[in-house]
């Protein structure tokens, strides 16, 4: 009997130490990372929990623990912090775009980029207008596939459309500068448009989805990379920013930049906004940026960078390559970029922006896949990356063209934009 005792008491005794461990090993911050700690915080050095002695000095200290990632999902909160989080780091969609198609079988159909577990709305382009589950469309909760039945106000494009054929089944004019009535034309095999007739179907679906479903790349922080300018948020001091690129970092086809609502700001503004919110600075952009521009081109325009000194940034992202059909040159481009603002701030940070995919029916598509490749010989401490046109390749994997753009050949539209600058802030805040 008393060996049974001492081993059922051995066995309570375990139980407890067990029980009170477990309640004071972890503890969160106000962001959502767990920061464990060791021991009781009531005992006294030298002592455990019941105040008899210990075989630790009183002046030995514990040491710092290391915070580890919170598992759980960011939950943006403003509408501000909803467009610019990085959707991988949330369980939460805002707005995707989503396009609708006539199939074969006739049945109208689109897919979201996860499965989700929860819509909670489905619009029109502006926000105003809000359609009705089982009504206007069907979702079987199962899949990433919605079904627009008969009657229902959702307009669908047809495939023919969206290779550049009007409603009678005339292949559009090739494009020589002008647009139809419509706002139509035609590059290669894709209509080429940026009008209502493109806008005016692009539906916008806020949804649920399990969180961590992303497997495609994502920008990671890149602190390391780029120390100063992140000390300088860190410090909250303020900063200078310089876009330099092409049309996507001019800001088209942002729907404030075409004049139509939503009305959402250029990327250079939404970026502004998302770092000034996060860090409590103030962040001045110079956005220099020229529709058409080629890397080869960028050297001509050094002097809206370099000449004027309330300008000269502490960061450039530099994205162009949408126009580098020919793409041989195009590190050696940004390598004079960055060779040149360095003779004005020696302290300048740089971040390589790839391009998006340009639509392949389009006939654009040439030499953009190269450049992630040709950026890599560039970085180093100072010159860090983000590689959009890895992560538009895995989109499209489940998206259709037309549902990331803003005239279905070479710009984003405003989800893609967001999408822009998600990667952009996340190689800034460690989130």
């Amino acid at each position: 009997m008393k060996h049974s005792f001492s081993v059922i008491l051995s066995l309570i005794m375990a139980v407890v130490l067990a029980v009170c461990i477990g309640g004071c090993a972890s503890g969160s911050d106000k962001s959502g990372d767990i920061s464990p700690t060791s021991g009781n915080a009531s005992a006294t050095p030298g002592e455990d929990s019941t105040g008899s002695p210990t075989d630790v000095p009183a002046e030995t200290e514990e040491p710092a623990a290391t915070p580890v990632k919170s598992n759980l999902p960011l939950q943006p909160e403003t509408s501000n912090e909803q467009m610019t989080t990085p959707f991988w780091l949330t369980d939460t969609m805002y707005n995707e775009t989503i396009c609708f198609y006539e199939q074969k079988d006739g049945t109208v159909k689109g897919t979201t980029l996860f499965t989700p577990v929860e819509i909670i709305s489905l619009t029109d382009f502006s926000f105003k207008k809000t359609y009705k589950a089982g009504k206007d469309f069907i979702w079987d909760g199962a899949t990433n596939t919605i079904v627009i039945p008969d009657g229902s106000p959702i307009k669908p494009y047809t495939e023919k459309e969206l290779k550049g054929y009007d409603e009678k089944g005339k292949q559009l004019e090739a494009f020589s500068g002008t647009f139809d009535a419509k706002g139509r034309s035609r590059l290669a095999n894709a209509l080429f448009c940026n009008s209502e007739y493109l806008y005016g179907r692009q539906y916008a679906i806020t949804y649920k989805y399990s969180f961590g479903s992303w497997k495609g790349p994502v920008t990671e922080f890149q602190g390391d990379v780029l120390p100063k300018t992140t000390a300088k948020l860190k410090n909250g001091e303020d900063i200078k920013v310089t876009f330099f690129g092409d049309s996507i970092f001019a800001g088209a086809e942002a729907s404030a930049y075409l004049g139509h609502a939503p009305g959402q700001p250029v990327m250079a503004t939404l970026f502004k906004k998302a770092i000034e919110a996060y860090y409590s600075v103030k962040v001045s952009i110079n956005n220099p940026s020229i529709g058409g521009l080629s890397s080869k081109d960028l050297m001509d325009h050094i002097g809206d960078i370099t000449k004027s000194s309330k300008r000269i940034p502490d960061l450039v992202f530099i994205g162009f390559g949408m126009n580098d059909q020919t793409t041989v040159n195009t590190g050696n481009n940004a390598q004079k970029v960055i060779d040149e603002v360095l003779k004005v701030n020696p302290g300048c940070e740089f971040v390589l922006v790839t391009t998006m995919k340009p639509n392949p029916d389009s006939g654009m598509l040439q030499g953009q896949p190269r450049i992630p490749s040709l950026y890599k010989p560039l970085l180093k401490q100072g010159v860090g990356c983000v590689d959009m046109y890895g992560m538009h390749t895995a989109i499209l994997e489940t998206k259709d063209y037309v549902s990331t753009s803003g005239n279905n050949v070479n710009h984003p539209n405003d989800w893609l934009i967001r999408i822009y600058v998600m990667n952009l802030c996340a190689a800034l805040i460690d989130y």
